[in-house]
C-alpha cells in the first residue's frame, strides 16, 4: 500500500538510510507493544471469567463457590458493565428475560351492531403459532363476542391435534373445526410421519395455500357471515372488535391492517381483515378468488383488485389505525414506536420470512407464551387464564410493610397512602400484607383497598417490630399463597411494574437452575423531596389508577440515587434466613439492613442480587428527611446495642448493595423490553 505524504510519487525523494532504519524500528516497537497489550488484556479477561484471584482470600473463595453454578456459560456470554462506575469487573450473562406486552381492555366494547365470525387457517408447520395465538386469546376478558369462531385445518396432522385440544378442554367448545379441501405435495412438506414442516415462502405449496384464502372467505360471505380473518402469527393484546366496530367504519365494506403506503395507495395486509357480507365485498372476493386459481401470493393481487373495485364497484374500505394495528417492521424495529407499544391491540409478526425467525422475534420481545421445555406445548394452555403470563404460576411476591402511628391529614399519612395504593395496583402479581396495631393504619389500608392486615406480631418495648417476627408471620402466609418470593418494604417506598418484571427475570434464572436456592434481593433507593403541601388526595404526586409507571418515571428522573449502605426493601426465597440465628433486630432503626445483607453475603448457599438498575425504588422524602431512622428515639441504638459495627465489624463489613454477586440490568437502555440477570466476575466487595 502506498501512503501519500502530500506529493505525487514521482516528486517524492527517497529518505536517507538512517532515517529509514529509524522509522522501521519505531514501527516494530509499536507493533511489539500492541501485541503485549493484547496478550495481557486477554489473560486478565480469562482470569476474570473464572473468578481468578491470586490472594485466595476466604471471602473470594466463597464467591467462587457461589458462582460455580454459572461457570458452564460460554465465553460469549460476557457482557459489558453498564452502570455503577465504582464497579468495573466484567459480568457473565445468567439469563435474559423478555418483558411481555400488557394484555389490556381499552374499555368495554359496546354491543356490536355487526355479527362477526372469526376465521383462522392453520397448518401443522405453524401449529405452535396457533397455540401461542390461542394462549393470548384466552386471556382476553371478557372474550370477544364472535357469533362463530372457525378454525380451518389445512392438513390432516394439524386437524388431529386441534381436535385433541378440544377434547382436552383446552380449545373452547365455541370454536368450530373444519378441514379444508387443500392437498399439499407431501414430498416437499413432510417432516416425519404424520407431521408437516412449515412451508417455504413463495414455494409452490405456499402459493397454493395462500391462494385458497379468497375462496374460504367468499364461501362464508355468500352465507351472510361477516368475516374477521386473522393470520396465526398474530398476538391479540386487546379485543379487536372494539376497533372494528368503531362507528367511523360502520359504512365500510372491509377494513384491514395497513402494511404502509405504496405508490400513494394504502397497501392492505391480507393477514388481518374484517369484511362485511354485501354485494360489493362478495364481488371483490369473486374477482380475487378467480385471479388466484393460478396459485400465487395473494396480497399483491388483492391490492390491485381493490384499486379497480374502488372505481368500478364504488367499494368502500379503510385501514385500521397503525397505532393499534402496526405492521411487523413498525412494531418490532422502529425506535420511534417504542413508546406506543402499550396501546397496540394486535401485533402481527409479518415483514419477516420463515417460521423460526418469526418465533425467535416473538420470543425476543416477550410475545411467546409457550413453555419450550414442555414436550407437549399445548400443556402450557392448561393453566387457568389470568391477566398474567402463563409462564408464571400464581403470585410472584408476598410483600409486607409496617404502619406505625401517624396523624391523618399529614404529609406522612399521604406518603404512606401513596405506597399502599401503588402496591394495590400490583395486586395481580403481589399479595400485600400490612402489619399494624394502629387504627390509623387500618384506615389507610381501607382507603387503599388493602385487605390483608395483621395485628398480632412481636415488637420491642417501644412498639418497634422485630424483623424476624414479620418474616416468620410472612412465612405462614406464604405457605398458603405459594408465591415465588416473600419480602418486606418500608412504607414510604414506591414501586411500579418494573419490580414485577425484575422478579420474573430472577425467577426465570432460578427455574433454569442458574441461581442458588437461597436468594436475597436488594437495591438502592432514589430520594425524592415531596411537596410540603402533599396533604390532600388530589395532589399531583398522588398515585391514581393509570399513572403509576409515569409517576415513578418522573420521580426517578428528578430524584437522587442514595447511598449503597441503605436498603429499604428485602425480597427473599423461603428459607434464606434461619430466623433462630437472627438477633431481635428491629425495623426502621439503623443497622438492621446492613446486618441482613452481610448475613446473606457470608452464606455459601445464598446469592445476593442487586436490582438497582431495573427497579426504581422511590423514597418519598418527607419532613423527616433522608435519614429518618437516625433521629433521636428511645430505641435509635437498638440494633447497634445488639451487634455494634465497632464491636462486631464482621457482621457489617459486606452489608452494601455493591457486594451483590448478581445484578439485573436492562438489555437495551432505550427499549427497556428485556432484563438481563448477570453475575459479576471476581471480587465485588
Amino acid at each position: 500500500m502506498i501512503i501519500s505524504l502530500g506529493k505525487s510519487n514521482h516528486q517524492r525523494r527517497r529518505p536517507p538510510k538512517a532515517k529509514t532504519r529509524c522509522i522501521v524500528l519505531l514501527m516494530l516497537s509499536a507493533l511489539l507493544f500492541w501485541q503485549m497489550h493484547v496478550f495481557v488484556s486477554s489473560q486478565f479477561s480469562l482470569f476474570s471469567l473464572f473468578d481468578y484471584d491470586d490472594s485466595a482470600s476466604s471471602t473470594n473463595y466463597q464467591n467462587n463457590i457461589r458462582g460455580a453454578v454459572y461457570d458452564q456459560l460460554d465465553d460469549e456470554d460476557i457482557i459489558p458493565q453498564q452502570s455503577n462506575d465504582d464497579d468495573k469487573v466484567p459480568e457473565t450473562l445468567i439469563t435474559e428475560y423478555h418483558i411481555p406486552p400488557k394484555i389490556f381492555v381499552k374499555e368495554e366494547a359496546p354491543p356490536s351492531a355487526t355479527s362477526w365470525t372469526a376465521l383462522l387457517t392453520v397448518t401443522d408447520g405453524f401449529y405452535d403459532f396457533f397455540l401461542n395465538w390461542l394462549a393470548y386469546y384466552k386471556q382476553l376478558s371478557p372474550p370477544p363476542a364472535f357469533n362463530k369462531l372457525i378454525i380451518i385445518a389445512e392438513d390432516d396432522a394439524v386437524l388431529q391435534k386441534i381436535q385433541k385440544l378440544q377434547q382436552r378442554g383446552i380449545l373452547p367448545s365455541a370454536f368450530q373445526i373444519e378441514r379444508s379441501e387443500l392437498e399439499l405435495t407431501k414430498k416437499s412438506v413432510m417432516r416425519k410421519k404424520n407431521e408437516y414442516a412449515a412451508l417455504s415462502y413463495e414455494s409452490s405449496n405456499y402459493n397454493k395455500l395462500v391462494s385458497t384464502r379468497a375462496g374460504q372467505i367468499l364461501t362464508r360471505l355468500q352465507k351472510g357471515m361477516n368475516i374477521l380473518y386473522t393470520d396465526v402469527d398474530t398476538v391479540w393484546l386487546s379485543n379487536p372488535l372494539f376497533y372494528v366496530d368503531d362507528p367511523q367504519y360502520s359504512d365500510m365494506d372491509f377494513i384491514a391492517q395497513s402494511d404502509g403506503i405504496r405508490e400513494g395507495q394504502t397497501w392492505y395486509c391480507t393477514g388481518f381483515m374484517a369484511i362485511r357480507s354485501n354485494k360489493r365485498s362478495i364481488d371483490l372476493m369473486k374477482r380475487w378468488n378467480a385471479a388466484l386459481q393460478t396459485p400465487q401470493l395473494n396480497q399483491p393481487v388483492f391490492n390491485e383488485l381493490v384499486q379497480k373495485a374502488t372505481r368500478q364497484l364504488q367499494l368502500r374500505h379503510a385501514a385500521l389505525s397503525l397505532d393499534e394495528f402496526p405492521y411487523g417492521e413498525m412494531y418490532f424495529d422502529y425506535d420511534n414506536f417504542i413508546e406506543k407499544r402499550s396501546e397496540v391491540a394486535v401485533v402481527h409478526n409479518n415483514y419477516i420470512i420463515g417460521h423460526d425467525v418469526k418465533k425467535e422475534r416473538f420470543m425476543r420481545h416477550g410475545l411467546w407464551m409457550l413453555d419450550e421445555k414442555n414436550s407437549n406445548p399445548a400443556d402450557t394452555l392448561v393453566a387457568p387464564s389470568s391477566p398474567r403470563s402463563l409462564s408464571t404460576d400464581g403470585l410472584i411476591l408476598t410483600l409486607a410493610t409496617t404502619l406505625l402511628h401517624t396523624e391523618p391529614g399529614t404529609q406522612k399519612y399521604y406518603i404512606q397512602l401513596n405506597t399502599l395504593r401503588a402496591l394495590a395496583l400490583l395486586k395481580d402479581d403481589i399479595n400485600v400484607v400490612v402489619f399494624t396495631k394502629d387504627a390509623t393504619g387500618e384506615r389507610l389500608c381501607l382507603e387503599a383497598g388493602i385487605k390483608h392486615v395483621v395485628k398480632e406480631f412481636e415488637t420491642n418495648q417501644y412498639g418497634t417490630p422485630y424483623v424476624k417476627s414479620i418474616f416468620e408471620k410472612l412465612d405462614n402466609i406464604h405457605d398458603s399463597e405459594k408465591s415465588t418470593f416473600l419480602g418486606y418494604v418500608n412504607a414510604d417506598i414506591l414501586f411500579d411494574t418494573r419490580l414485577i418484571h425484575s422478579l420474573k427475570a430472577i425467577s426465570q434464572a432460578y427455574t433454569e437452575g442458574r441461581l442458588t436456592d437461597h436468594i436475597l434481593i436488594v437495591g438502592r433507593r432514589t430520594n425524592v423531596k415531596m411537596d410540603d403541601d402533599m396533604k390532600r388526595d388530589d395532589h399531583p404526586d398522588m398515585v391514581i389508577e393509570n399513572n403509576l409507571d409515569s409517576l415513578v418515571d418522573r420521580f426517578h428522573e428528578g430524584g437522587e440515587l442514595f447511598s449503597i449502605d441503605a436498603q429499604d426493601f428485602f425480597i427473599i426465597t423461603p428459607g434464606t434466613f434461619d430466623w433462630d440465628e437472627i438477633p431481635n433486630l428491629v425495623i426502621g432503626r439503623p443497622g438492621y439492613d446492613n446486618w441482613l445483607v452481610n448475613y446473606v453475603y457470608d452464606k455459601d448457599d445464598a446469592t445476593l442480587i442487586d436490582v438497582t438498575d431495573t427497579v426504581p425504588a422511590i423514597h418519598q422524602t418527607g419532613v423527616d428527611g433522608d435519614k429518618a431512622s437516625f433521629q433521636e428515639r428511645d430505641d435509635t441504638q437498638w440494633n447497634w446495642d445488639l451487634a455494634h459495627p465497632e464491636k462486631e465489624p464482621s457482621q457489617y463489613q459486606h452489608g452494601y448493595t455493591t457486594c451483590a454477586s448478581v445484578r439485573t440490568i436492562w438489555g437495551d437502555d432505550l427499549r427497556k423490553d428485556r432484563i438481563l440477570v448477570a453475575r459479576r466476575n471476581g471480587r465485588v466487595c
